[in-house]
């Protein structure tokens, strides 16, 4: 068999395998795809996109989803720490939100970096005008966002955003490309300086920007529009920056699909695969190309995202199959073997390896079902407080209730709470050991005590209980749920720890962080499962000419398999299913079931069909295979070789 499965066509008019679960090919050989473990069950999801960074010898992803942008840190070997808030302040939840994200370094030695981020409601309508914030903060930090502002307030968009170093670029509707100055996105200069542009040089909806290598014109970078790509780079002089239009008409099925790698970029039109390495080309597809388009759930088309796993030479493209709502298939180019073949796992987003060596994807497969619990509430200070003196300033203490415990800055005294407070200060019951400043994020929390994971938690008015399974300061997750949790009432778990419900308790599902190619198994705590996976070979027979090409069709007897030769790097036993029909259009029917052993040497059998394919199979727990040469003997069986 050809490297490779193709789904497009019939089995019979197929020289390639005829079938795979979890496998890729390597030389031209079956090879099963790595393991993966939970680094983290506690993400509020459905995750819209991952952006994994590593500096000073600390990993991080931050995850975004309608309910904002969580923070996870991981050592090299992956293992986690909790999860981290860092949702901006007054931030509303949107279960249409799309993200786009970028991280912008100072170009004149500085050490801070930024992380840049953009919300926009399009995920059900690619082509959208509604629009979302855009935010920025620390990239090492666990502090919440801000949004950044130009002289006319937030800046908002509809498409999303780009860095092309050392500029920030906005992109959305009417073809609109805004930049900032260099290293420089402020409200007060940001925006309005030397190099600082706006320009539509197109007429639909820009819906995703990447840096492009600009040789003397750089910065550069590639702009796709519903109907154009178009090239924008900096040539300097009165004019600043120049607007190219590579393609028109060309077309782009969703703003997280298109994939970079070594300058080359790949993407799914509505209609066929396309790349662009100088110039937009379609890229052929004669495997899975209708296997992708006639079953992609188009209603959810924005969903669709794409990422590379360079180690393998592969590009995946993750969709909604079906009835599906939420990405659960996916379809891989394999660049480097320059076919195509197919999975079949629940990933919604994710990142390519980095100096953290594995891919990192999130996904629902082991997802959890809670309801959210709000026990308090995050407020910007808008003034400073002097050292002893002990009230806070803020724009609206909307939420805010006496008794609340306060946090968030050094100069707060560990168990402050909120002793009286009006529409825009709260009085705390302790004065402030050292200034705090305007524009520190202040928690105010109903919570005493630790709430502990995996423990009950009881509504003292519903009756109501559940299990919690994800604390934070001004929240807890909560699964298992009997009963009803109401807003305002009191809630109590183990130790004495102590809430009160702020707000109606709303559905909220928690996803889960994969480190993926890890080992050979699925790692979730302490449990480990087997991943189940095969390959199906191409049909042979002598009836069919296949594989002895030179073989005339018209020698209409069955094949008999005399013996079968492993070859393989094995792990584990591994099962050999000998298949067989009769005729193209009828059922495939199961001769026998073999076991390789990994020092097995040969399997004597005694099976003959007209029609003929091997389904080899690797399921226990630290199996592993990679094909070589198998040998197969086979010779003319029985002559009576059709029914009746």
């Amino acid at each position: 068999s050809q490297p490779g499965v193709r789904r497009d066509g019939t089995e019979l008019d197929c020289p390639f395998y005829s079938d795979s679960v979890w496998v890729r090919w390597q030389r031209g050989r079956p090879r099963k795809m790595g393991g993966y473990r939970a680094m983290t069950q506690h993400v509020p999801g459905p995750v819209r996109s991952v952006m994994l960074d590593s500096r000073a010898g600390v990993n991080s992803t931050h995850l975004f989803s309608q309910w904002g942008i969580q923070r996870v840190q991981f050592a090299n070997d992956g293992s986690a720490s909790n999860i981290e808030d860092r949702t901006p302040v007054g931030f509303a939840a949107n279960s249409l939100l799309n993200w786009s994200h970028g991280a912008m370094y100072s170009s004149t030695g500085g050490t801070y970096s930024a992380i840049i981020a953009a919300a926009t409601p399009d995920v059900l309508d690619i082509a959208s005008d509604s629009t979302g914030g855009v935010y920025y903060g620390d990239i090492k930090s666990n502090a919440t966002l801000t949004a950044i502002s130009d002289g006319s307030g937030p800046i908002t968009t509809s498409g999303g955003i780009c860095i092309l170093q050392p500029f920030l670029f906005v992109y959305g509707s009417n073809g609109l490309i805004r930049n900032s100055n260099a290293n420089d996105f402020s409200v007060a200069s940001g925006w309005s300086g030397t190099f600082a542009n706006q320009a539509n040089p197109v007429g639909t909806k820009v819906i995703y920007g990447a840096p492009l290598r600009g040789g003397g014109q750089a910065p550069a970078g590639l702009f796709w529009a519903l109907d154009s790509l178009v090239r924008v780079s900096f040539v300097g002089g009165t004019t600043n920056w120049a607007y190219d239009t590579l393609a028109c008409p060309t077309t782009i099925l969703s703003k997280k699909a298109v994939v970079e790698h070594d300058g080359k970029f790949f993407w799914p039109g509505t209609d066929r695969f396309l790349f662009y390495n100088g110039v937009v080309q379609e890229l052929p597809n004669q495997m899975n190309c209708n296997y992708f388009f006639d079953h992609l759930n188009y209603t959810h088309q924005n969903k669709v995202w794409g990422v590379k796993n360079a180690r393998w030479g592969e590009i995946w493209w993750f969709y909604p199959r079906d009835e599906d709502t939420e990405c659960g298939h996916a379809v891989i180019y394999n660049y480097k073997e320059n076919t195509w073949y197919d999975a079949v796992k629940q990933r919604t987003a994710g990142a390519s390896p980095g100096v953290f060596k594995s891919p990192v994807w999130v996904g629902h497969e082991d997802s959890i079902d809670t309801m959210l619990l709000t026990t308090g509430l995050n407020l910007t200070t808008n003034g400073t407080t002097a050292i002893g003196n002990n009230t806070l300033h803020f724009a609206s203490t909307t939420g805010v209730v006496d008794g609340m415990v306060i946090s968030g800055d050094l100069g707060i005294p560990i168990g402050t709470t909120v002793t009286s407070h009006t529409g825009t200060t709260v009085v705390m019951s302790a004065v402030a050991t050292i200034l705090v400043a305007s524009g520190v994020v202040i928690s105010m929390t109903s919570m005493t005590g630790a709430f502990a994971e995996g423990y009950a938690v009881t509504g003292q008015t519903s009756g109501a209980t559940g299990v919690a399974r994800r604390v934070l300061t001004n929240s807890i997750n909560v699964s298992d749920v009997s009963g009803t949790f109401q807003s305002g009432e009191d809630i109590e778990g183990v130790s004495s720890a102590a809430a009160t419900i702020q707000s109606a308790p709303v559905a909220q599902t928690l996803v889960t962080q994969y480190q993926q190619e890890y080992g050979q198994d699925k790692i979730l705590d302490q449990d480990v499962s087997a991943i189940r996976a095969s390959f199906t070979s191409r049909n042979f027979g002598f009836a069919i000419g296949s594989p002895f090409d030179d073989a005339p069709k018209t020698i209409d007897v069955l094949t008999r398999i005399q013996r079968i030769e492993p070859d393989f790097n094995q792990v584990g036993d591994m099962t050999v299913a000998v298949e067989s029909r009769s005729f193209a259009q009828d059922p495939v029917e199961v001769l026998n079931t073999y076991t390789f052993t990994p020092t097995q040497s040969f399997q004597d059998t005694v099976d003959q069909g007209r029609i003929l394919r091997l389904k080899l199979e690797s399921n226990v727990q630290g199996g592993f295979f990679e094909q070589g040469q198998v040998m197969i003997k086979l010779e003319p069986g029985d002559e009576r070789s059709t029914k009746g």
